[in-house]
């Protein structure tokens, strides 16, 4: 019975493979580092083509993914602030940023830099993950509308001329 499960997937997997290629933004989410053959069809699904959906804001697409912190105010009279992981989000899409994210580490100084800095500060690893995920949602973003590819240079001269902090830590 397994033999049969695993010979459907993989005409599942192929399938995905194909349609996946045909893909207008097949460019744009296959040069994503280490999405690789399973998670850049994943990410491409649930963002979907359709430019106008997220109203010209990032953050909309970030708060659908679940990487945008909630704050609460707590109490009436003093400015206590309470900081959570985001419920109300796509589950899907938060778990193939996470993916996508940790494959990102090895594979990109920047993301890896960036995740260091946090893990440093005592963070843990499940922390540290969507705030990673968060800043590649905003780059994904900007890709996504702008119809073009993750360009590692681009990104880092963009980085250096904007004053990035991930920048001063480690020349990237």
């Amino acid at each position: 019975m397994l033999f049969a499960v695993e010979k459907q997937l993989g005409l599942y997997r192929q399938r995905i493979e194909e349609l996946f290629a045909r893909h207008p933004d097949h460019d744009l989410f296959n040069s994503l580092p280490g999405a690789g053959p399973k998670i850049a069809p994943r990410l491409l699904s649930e963002i979907g083509d359709d430019r106008q959906r997220f109203g010209g804001q990032p953050q909309n697409l970030q708060c659908l993914a679940g990487t945008a912190p909630v704050t609460k105010r707590l109490g009436k009279q003093r400015q206590y602030w309470h900081v959570h992981q985001r419920w109300a989000c796509d589950k899907h899409l938060r778990h193939a940023i996470h993916l996508f994210s940790e494959q990102s580490l090895s594979r990109c100084v920047w993301a890896n830099t960036y995740y260091q800095h946090h893990r440093q500060k005592n963070q843990s690893h499940a922390n540290a993950l969507p705030r990673l995920g968060h800043r590649w949602l905003k780059i994904i973003y900007k890709m996504w509308i702008d119809r073009t590819p993750y360009d590692p240079e681009l990104h880092h001269r963009n980085q250096l001329q904007h004053g990035s902090w991930i920048f001063q830590l480690k020349e990237c």
